[in-house]
């Protein structure tokens, strides 16, 4: 391997914006934005902003980029899962992205744990026996 080069054979990780190392390569998941900008020159360019609960990662995309019309094909806001390379990690987090794809973004579910306890408990005392009772109820 050259200097400068980055090895693609190692795994790669799923890792979170804040964590991620220049050279390195991951892959990523949160939601996307993109931008549409030009140069001084007028050569027109895709920035896109890809965001997670612990940063945001910049790229650019060029026309010429295989990857230009993945890009182009997403909404903003959309869930995403991108195969990228850390270029940058100072001020600003830059990165190289290799593949992207759309993804369904996982549920979270809130539990009222409370209530819960509440209901079990109802349940329990309907239990006959006493000692099992006392000894389910000093569980919860």
């Amino acid at each position: 391997m050259f200097k400068g080069e980055i090895d693609m054979s190692a795994t790669i990780t799923k890792t979170k914006v804040s964590e991620m190392e220049k050279g390195k390569y991951y892959l990523f998941e949160g939601s996307f934005v993109r931008d549409m900008k030009k140069k001084k020159t007028d050569e027109k360019f895709v920035m896109v902003r890809l965001e997670d609960n612990t940063g945001v990662a910049f790229a650019r995309v060029w026309k010429e980029n295989p990857i230009f019309p993945s890009v182009m094909e997403l909404e903003d806001e959309e869930y995403v899962e991108a195969e990228v390379v850390c270029t940058q990690h100072d001020k600003y987090i830059n990165v190289e992205i290799k593949t992207i794809k759309r993804k369904e973004k996982p549920t979270v579910t809130v539990v009222n744990i409370e209530g819960l306890k509440k209901e079990l408990r109802s349940v329990l005392k309907e239990y006959k026996d006493e000692h099992l009772y006392k000894l389910v109820l000093s569980v919860f």
